[in-house]
């Protein structure tokens, strides 16, 4: 893979963090089983980063893009 294609890769996924700080995820866990009687409790996760880590990856997108190619 090119440098200039990593470049733009990791600048559009910089950019998302900047703008979604987080996600959340679920998981579904058995709480009771009595016979056929089941009870289930959704149970949340979620991811947080700071906006500077997005900075971060658009600031190393930035660096991979203008490398000059080896020829």
């Amino acid at each position: 893979m090119k440098l200039k294609t990593i470049g733009i890769v990791l600048l559009i996924i910089g950019a998302l963090m900047i703008i979604y700080t987080g996600i959340t995820f679920f998981t579904t866990e058995k709480v009771v089983e009595i016979g056929d009687v089941e009870i289930n409790r959704s149970k949340e996760h979620p991811i947080t980063w700071s906006p500077y880590w997005g900075v971060g990856v658009v600031v190393l997108g930035l660096i991979m893009f203008f490398i000059p190619s080896k020829k």
